[in-house]
């Protein structure tokens, strides 16, 4: 299953716009890999896998270069033995069968009536009495937005921007598209251009609570605390219970440094989704200055669990691994923070203390300097 479905208390309280909107809000975060076979450990979690490292673990399985063309990566800690990955430019410019139809029988699967009706039959297109023109277009339409979605999981808001603000021209009222293009800008670090996307939508989507809740963390972002707790604080005395909404309300909280509200906020968005890494990562911010390093660390260890591409939970969690003394796993863990993010000063300076306690003076120098942005001897 690539996702699986919500179920209980996390079922949609709430019918969105669309047909569309309303089948992706059953859908879960996370979903499941398994992997079995010669030479594939066994009785291991892989971390961070997601569904575009599916092909290029298959080639690598089965001894063929991965294309650099590729948006994902093989997932070598499934490997006993892990085997050196070759590399080609891109699949699609080798000669030779592929796989595909002869280029005159080949037909555009978003215009395609038998596609169409699958898409219906499996719930993510409703019935359109227009007939497929116009179900085609939705579902073009689908296949552009769901791309977008990809991007912003992948953290590459830049190339999710211009497709989501296609869409978002192209469809003004469908808050779906207004709230993607929103976060997307927001992940840009345009906080005022997502708010003026989420303002100019609001008459429109009067009594959506997320769309609200999207408002508050703009005008958070923006420094406009009271005017975010505030909105927020109506959002809580009439939406239903939402993970979403308490993990908003917990980073509010956090920012204001009322951090015993915080951890309410967070304990109650895990109350309801124990999967939420953003509430984990947020609730061991907050126990740090009560010193619980034991549930930091365990915490932190739960949102890269999730999210393996979460560098500040890396650097919680090696932290608070070596407040505990765990010096061989904190290393560990602060080193993958800067694996991911090579420019994380906090992290440098903790591996650099690590090292010269352990005597290794050269290399404590060499992440103080990073530390300091000299990636010049890295």
């Amino acid at each position: 299953s690539d996702h699986g479905f919500h179920s209980d208390h996390l079922r949609p309280m709430v019918p969105a716009q669309t047909h569309e909107a309303q089948a992706a809000l059953w859908h879960r975060h996370f979903g499941i890999l398994l992997i079995k076979g010669p030479g594939i450990r066994r009785d291991e979690r892989i971390y961070g896998a997601t569904l575009l490292d599916i092909a290029p673990t298959l080639l690598t399985l089965l001894g063929l270069p991965v294309g650099q063309d590729m948006e994902g990566s093989p997932l070598l800690a499934a490997f006993e033995c892990p085997p050196r990955v070759q590399s080609i430019p891109s699949w699609d410019a080798c000669e030779g069968p592929a796989g595909m139809h002869p280029p005159d029988l080949r037909v555009d699967s978003a215009a395609s009536a038998a596609a169409v009706q699958q898409l219906i039959d499996l719930g993510y297109l409703a019935p359109d009495p227009a007939g497929g023109t116009e179900l085609a277009a939705r579902a073009a339409r689908e296949t552009q937005f769901n791309l977008a979605a990809v991007h912003l999981h992948a953290r590459r808001p830049g190339l999710a921007e211009p497709i989501l603000r296609a869409l978002h021209e192209s469809h003004p009222q469908e808050l779906r598209y207004a709230m993607a293009l929103a976060h997307c800008l927001g992940e840009l670090g345009q906080h005022r251009e997502a708010l003026r996307v989420l303002r100019g939508i609001e008459n429109s989507a009067v009594g959506s609570h997320d769309l609200q809740s999207a408002i508050a963390q703009c005008e958070l972002a923006l420094d406009e605390r009271e005017a975010a707790l505030a909105r927020l604080s109506r959002v809580e005395q009439t939406a239903p219970p939402s993970p979403h909404l308490y993990l908003v309300l917990g980073n509010l909280y956090r920012a204001q440094r009322l951090l015993e509200k915080a951890e309410a906020a967070y304990r109650r968005a895990l109350a309801l989704d124990e999967e939420n890494e953003q509430a984990h990562y947020g609730l061991a911010v907050c126990l740090i200055p009560k010193a619980r390093w034991q549930e930091v660390a365990e915490h932190a260890l739960r949102a890269v669990s999730l999210v393996h591409g979460f560098p500040q939970a890396h650097y919680l969690l090696g932290a608070a691994l070596d407040e505990l003394q765990d010096t061989d796993r904190a290393l560990t863990a602060l080193r993958i923070a800067v694996s991911l993010a090579p420019n994380f000063p906090e992290a440098h300076d903790r591996i650099a203390a690590i090292l010269l306690r352990r005597g290794d003076v050269a290399q404590a120098m060499r992440h103080q300097r990073m530390a300091r942005g000299d990636f010049s001897s890295s």
